[in-house]
């Protein structure tokens, strides 16, 4: 009984002392946080531990935003296989697929411990992440090891969006789920969505959408 109330009472202290740094520490208000800032004002509580949006995380927002921007559910899948040669296989993780429009996304997953804005620099210029790509990154067979020396992919299909988890992190704590940080689960979705919309607007298949369903 007396162990209880001693963690019950570490526990609300704890809370306490996070929202009194999350007060000092930062004057930042979510709204404040965007696409565009979240990196220099990210600034880690000590009590606070960093992680990443998932692939099953980000598979439903992709889908939710397809359908935002004009796909019909009917034609967006999961998990499609692409072989742009001869020599080349990799799966899509979602897809739009319907008359003479494709878009793809492809998520990818894991993620250095080191934050760096290099890894969205590299991710907003599509051509420069694709050309890093190799098949082990995307592959749909295990055949590959990482010591091997994997052949970079040459041939992209059009309109493959890659987005990359290493943008997409937060932070949370790790007792306490109701205690929000800065750059929070939710803000660091709403830049996930941000990207999508921003890569879909390039594609400019808005009309063609429109004719499609």
């Amino acid at each position: 009984m007396k162990n209880r109330f001693i963690l019950s009472y570490f526990i609300k202290l704890r809370t306490i002392i996070v929202l009194m740094l999350l007060y000092s520490v930062t004057t930042i208000s979510f709204a404040q946080i965007n696409h565009t800032n979240y990196y220099q004002k990210f600034k880690k509580s000590p009590l606070s531990y960093i992680d990443w949006l998932r692939i099953s995380d980000a598979v439903p927002i992709i889908i939710d935003e397809l359908k935002n921007y004009g796909c019909h559910r009917a034609f967006i899948r999961i998990g499609a296989i692409v072989e742009p040669d001869d020599e080349t296989k990799f799966i899509t993780h979602v897809s739009y697929q319907h008359k003479d429009t494709t878009i793809a996304f492809i998520y990818l997953q894991g993620h250095s411990i080191q934050i760096s804005k290099k890894h969205r620099e590299r991710m907003l210029n599509q051509t420069e992440l694709k050309n890093t790509l190799s098949v082990y990154n995307l592959s749909v067979s295990e055949n590959y090891q990482k010591s091997e020396n994997v052949p970079i992919i040459k041939t992209w299909p059009k309109n493959i969006i890659v987005l990359d988890e290493n943008c997409y992190f937060f932070e949370e704590d790790g007792y306490d789920k109701k205690i929000k940080y800065s750059l929070s689960k939710e803000v660091i979705t709403d830049i996930l969505r941000h990207d999508i919309r921003h890569f879909l607007k390039e594609l400019k298949f808005d009309k063609q959408l429109e004719n499609n369903n």
